[in-house]
């Protein structure tokens, strides 16, 4: 007897970008109140921390 396995064919996955504007009652309300809340970041200290270690690397490359 002879038997014929066949394998099943993957299906191709496919992945869609959320639309922000279809969101709708109180949790795509939610959502967009957090979002237009959320306060701006401060990188005053990582621009210092970085303007620090620049200036040490083009100290060091001068000597």
């Amino acid at each position: 007897m002879s038997e014929v396995i066949q394998m099943a064919k993957s299906k191709e996955v496919r992945y869609y970008k959320p639309n922000m504007g279809a969101l709708r009652g109180r949790i795509g309300e939610s959502i967009i109140e957090t979002i237009l809340n959320t306060p701006r970041p401060d990188h005053k200290e990582l621009d210092r921390e970085a303007d620090e270690y620049l200036r040490i690397r083009l100290a060091g490359k001068t000597k």
